[in-house]
């Protein structure tokens, strides 16, 4: 893709009761990382954010 810099992916990080309160993504130069590299992540990108989701405290 011409002119692309950045390749990056996020996830909605939300609590139990489905509030939704933070995001969590990665990002990555482009000529590091093709788009199906960050597309393969995003499985492992969901299950941290669920995760954190449920373990940080409520503010």
């Amino acid at each position: 893709m011409p002119g692309r810099t950045a390749s990056l992916c996020s996830e909605q990080m939300s609590r139990p009761d489905g509030t939704v309160f933070a995001a969590l993504s990665t990002a990555a130069p482009a000529f590091r990382r093709s788009m199906d590299d960050l597309v393969a992540m995003v499985p492992l990108l969901r299950s941290a954010a669920a995760e954190l989701g449920f373990r940080l405290p409520i503010r």
